[in-house]
């Protein structure tokens, strides 16, 4: 059942990247992003569309898509594991909960349009995704 939101998440990715259907009223996200959604009771953030697509794999190497992931020697939490004791102050200055996983997912595709995916070295290599 863990792995329900990441499943959403990549079912929403799929839907945001099929040929768009036009309903009169819809939302559609802008070109090039996609609505993401941690699960059922969470609100969607709209995150960059290249983003999100490596980001399913991201989340599977780094915390096996456990929400509650901690790692570091309880640095890191979360899918993405956000290094807390680093990114904490930056986090609220930004406005925003590091203790909120939607929140924790926004900061690391702020990361990511900064840095790629350098600050997952060890992942990002495993899986092809460094620059």
């Amino acid at each position: 059942m863990r792995h329900l939101p990441l499943l959403l998440g990549v079912l929403l990715l799929t839907a945001a990247v099929a040929p768009p259907v036009s309903l009169p009223g819809a939302y559609r996200p802008p070109e090039n992003y996609v609505l993401w959604s941690n699960g059922p009771g969470y609100r969607a953030t709209l995150l960059p569309e290249q983003f999100a697509r490596e980001a399913v794999a991201m989340v599977e190497c780094e915390s096996s898509g456990d929400v509650d992931a901690i790692g570091d020697q309880g640095r890191a939490f979360g899918r993405l594991q956000i290094r807390l004791d680093v990114h904490r102050v930056n986090m609220v200055e930004l406005g925003l909960d590091p203790m909120q996983e939607a929140d924790r997912i926004l900061f690391a595709a702020r990361l990511w349009r900064e840095q790629g995916w350098e600050p997952w070295h060890n992942c990002a290599a495993m899986l092809g995704l460094l620059k």
